[in-house]
């Protein structure tokens, strides 16, 4: 059985291995410059009668009841490195040496020769104990490699890594004033999980991530979690040529008092925040974060199917979600209230910028929504089909727009959206006020459908929503085709026209025939003379 030992020198906690098939090893390696070098304490012969004499401080490998833990206590004490052996499992090690610390004390973990160590088990980190380290920490299985469970515990440096084994974790996080600093986790399901019972006021701050599957970051429960100047992609050795995004988002949010600022999501997800049977979500601050979700979703998704949940004040300022699938979806069957925006910039997306098919009370103030409705990049795997629109309102729930632009000249491609504001059956309460309004479109500016009610365009540059005239149905014809000027298709019943001459033959009169540009004036007979209307036009400015 191959077992580990534990020797001091110089004050360092140094892991090494006995057993027929592990001496040979530690032989070879340490004929190389860079154990010497790590090392710092033994030549190849010093190492060898380490691994075969002191056996009185050996611990197995295998298993879990390392019994010598002076040396890793001296090493603490000494503030000096506890050394791993690169290529093994340290699962074990880490135990006892996270077991042999005390709170407050600082730990420095080296693998010797720089190479990757292993965690074939969950180690657990309970004590209020800080680590330092540089190492790439392989995680085998369906496992989490390191389970906090502390109460002001740091983890600061190194990388965690796997296969994309689900269940994989790099840092599962249930503690509370935790800080996880400067890791970088890559291939793993997830990179950080703050599972269910999670404590509160953890902080994760400059991490890294790429090529993770469910989510870089699961904030599953535990209130206030801090997420500030972290950053993912998908390049290194795992890109084959196509962004896939995690599949629940870089950051996937299911509980409460969250605060975000300025992360960096390029092509590795957006955020997902999702109610969950167990918990309401309610007061997020998410500030000046940039949510590039390519195909996996949107690039802020917000989600409520849960009947006795809520998701309540989400606050967003200057929050950018660009060259992805959409800017802001927010759909759901459950209570969605209060979302506010400011200054959001969504650019370059393949979809709408903007998705409202549920939620209440939702301000959008100075927006930036530009060139969306935009060509699917090459390698994403999403088959476009129909045409997209700028903004998309279809929730019964108040919604306002003030000010900003919605446009299709984008900062990096000129699209042509369907339409820039596409108001749907169900909107009741939309009012876009002060909003410039661009005329690159494939239709008009504005759809307002017919079963829409309570939408209005209030001093909306570039957008006409009101206009007037007069027109003269001719003696020997029943109808005239007046165009109204609008920026969009009004509907019959604000259409509104008054006769200026004598009727004629005619005894009523109606609207007919209204598209994007005209519509007709209609009269029951030939009135025998020039019968003129004065007529008003509006689905915006009441």
């Amino acid at each position: 059985m191959a077992q580990a030992i534990v020797k001091v020198v110089d004050g360092r906690a140094v892991v090494r291995f006995s057993g027929p098939e592990t001496i040979a090893t530690m032989l070879a390696e340490a004929q190389t410059a860079a154990i010497l070098a790590q090392a710092a304490s033994a030549d190849a012969d010093e190492a060898r009668d380490e691994a075969v004499a002191a056996t009185a401080n050996k611990a197995d490998i295998d298993g879990e009841n390392i019994t010598d833990t002076g040396a890793f206590r001296s090493a603490i004490q000494a503030a000096r490195a506890i050394y791993l052996p690169g290529g093994t499992n340290v699962s074990s090690v880490l135990q006892a040496a996270f077991d042999a610390a005390s709170d407050g004390d600082v730990l420095q973990l080296v693998p010797i020769a720089g190479a990757d160590v292993f965690l074939n088990s969950a180690v657990t980190l309970s004590k209020r104990i800080t680590i330092i380290t540089q190492a790439s920490f392989g995680v085998v299985g369906a496992i989490a490699g390191i389970a906090m469970t502390a109460v002001g515990a740091v983890w600061q440096g190194g990388r965690f890594f796997g296969n994309r084994t689900s269940g994989q974790v790099g840092i599962r996080n249930s503690g509370s004033l935790n800080a996880v600093r400067d890791v970088a986790f890559e291939l793993l399901d997830k990179g950080i999980h703050q599972p269910a019972s999670s404590g509160y006021m953890n902080v994760y701050d400059r991490c890294r991530a790429r090529n993770n599957v469910t989510a870089h970051l699961h904030l599953e429960d535990g209130v206030g979690p801090r997420v500030l100047g972290c950053f993912g992609d998908t390049d290194g050795a795992w890109y084959s040529g196509s962004y896939v995004s995690p599949t629940d988002g870089a950051i996937w949010l299911q509980t409460e008092g969250a605060i975000f600022i300025g992360n960096d999501f390029i092509h590795s997800g957006g955020l997902k925040i999702e109610a969950s049977s167990a918990r309401s979500i309610e007061w997020l601050l998410s500030v000046s974060n940039y949510w590039d979700s390519t195909n996996s979703g949107p690039g802020i998704h917000i989600i409520n199917n849960q009947a006795s949940r809520y998701i309540r004040g989400l606050f967003f300022a200057q929050e950018w979600s660009a060259t992805g699938h959409k800017g802001i979806k927010v759909e759901g069957t459950g209570d969605i209230d209060g979302i506010y925006l400011s200054a959001p910039t969504f650019h370059n997306n393949v979809f709408e910028a903007v998705d409202l098919q549920a939620g209440k009370n939702i301000f959008i103030s100075d927006p930036a929504f530009l060139g969306n409705n935009g060509t699917v990049p090459s390698g994403w795997g999403i088959t476009k089909t129909v045409s997209a629109s700028s903004v998309v309102v279809n929730t019964a729930g108040r919604v306002r727009i003030n000010n900003g632009q919605i446009d299709g000249q984008g900062m990096r491609w000129n699209t042509t959206p369907e339409y820039q504001v596409y108001a749907g059956p169900n909107a009741r309460d939309l009012v876009v006020n002060g909003t410039d309004i661009g005329s690159q479109v494939v239709v008009s500016k504005v759809y307002i459908d017919a079963s829409a009610s309570g939408v209005r365009f209030i001093n909306c540059p570039g957008l006409v929503g009101y206009n007037r005239g007069k027109a003269t149905v001719a003696n020997g014809t029943t109808s005239v085709t007046v165009t109204h000027g609008l920026s969009f298709t009004p509907q019959d019943k604000d259409i509104f026209v008054t006769p200026h001459t004598g009727w004629g033959s005619t005894t009523k009169w109606w609207i007919d025939d209204v598209t994007s540009t005209t519509f007709k004036i209609v009269v029951d007979a030939n009135p025998g003379l020039g019968f003129e209307f004065s007529w008003q036009a509006w689905g915006g400015d009441l």
